[in-house]
């Protein structure tokens, strides 16, 4: 750890610019403790077991009747090779138009080079496409990244290409699945915190995005963010939301620049980094 932080610190020194832990687990934020770092808790990170996922199982007591009421409406999951990318791009151009402006950096966008990696999964509402997940695919872990949706849906309709893929890995033998991150409060005694965490909340979709998540019946598992004062940590954490709301145009030539480069980094983007 002391290694990795001296060369971090002194790759940063050189580039004149700042050095940041981005995303980090418990116990290297608790080894930059011990070495006086300014750590702050971030998000906290939806974790599934795919091998141990049974939908019997009381934790997932709200998702049965979520997966019924998408089975009744008709809703009808696809998980085979995808070719229909223009119906995918027209659902992605509907949600942006109701929701903005797709997010950049560790948040991912939608590019053909780019979700042509990924596991996909559709839902299709009465012969139409109506809404897709994406997640990243590693060799013993998957990560959710893009959720995209029509603008009218039945009730369950995102539920269920989710469960499609957990079970999908379960059928791989994947070992992880992350559901990806939703915003903490780093300290609930101060209303200067709970106020921050309020505002990161309602950015990133609003509490809902968390009671979605917990239908699944995740471990939350907490990440921090560590840098060397509490004030380059406000920096790093500025410049890293800076690029997240960076919504400059998707050119096909550079299709990994959009998220491959962000989803598992540990160090903050242009000004942090």
């Amino acid at each position: 750890m002391n290694t990795a932080l001296s060369a971090l610190k002194t790759e940063a020194a050189s580039l004149g610019k700042i050095p940041l832990v981005y995303k980090c687990k418990s116990r290297n934020a608790a080894a930059k403790r011990r070495l006086h770092w300014s750590i702050m808790h971030m998000s906290d990170n939806a974790m599934i077991a795919p091998q141990h996922f049974a939908l019997n199982t009381p934790a997932l007591r709200t998702l049965r009747p979520k997966l019924r009421a998408a089975t009744k409406s008709g809703i009808v999951i696809h998980t085979d090779e995808i070719t229909k990318w223009p119906t995918l791009h027209q659902i992605d151009q509907d949600w942006q138009n109701t929701h903005g402006a797709a997010h950049g950096g560790t948040m991912g966008r939608f590019e053909i080079g780019y979700l042509s990696t990924h596991f996909i999964a559709c839902a299709e509402h009465h012969g139409r496409l109506c809404a897709f997940v994406t997640f990243q695919k590693g060799r013993n872990k998957w990560c959710l990244d893009v959720m995209r949706h029509t603008s009218e849906m039945p009730d369950g309709t995102m539920h269920a290409p989710v469960h499609s893929a957990i079970t999908s890995a379960k059928e791989l033998r994947i070992e992880r699945l992350s559901l990806d991150a939703t915003s903490a409060c780093p300290d609930t005694s101060s209303r200067f915190f709970r106020w921050s965490a309020r505002r990161a909340i309602s950015k990133a979709g609003g509490t809902s995005l968390r009671q979605f998540k917990s239908t699944f019946g995740p471990k939350w598992e907490p990440r921090f963010a560590a840098a060397q004062t509490p004030l380059s940590t406000a920096i790093g954490l500025a410049d890293i939301t800076r690029e997240v709301h960076n919504t400059n145009t998707i050119t096909p030539t550079e299709p990994r620049k959009i998220h491959n480069f962000d989803e598992y980094y540990e160090l903050a983007s242009k000004q942090a980094s």
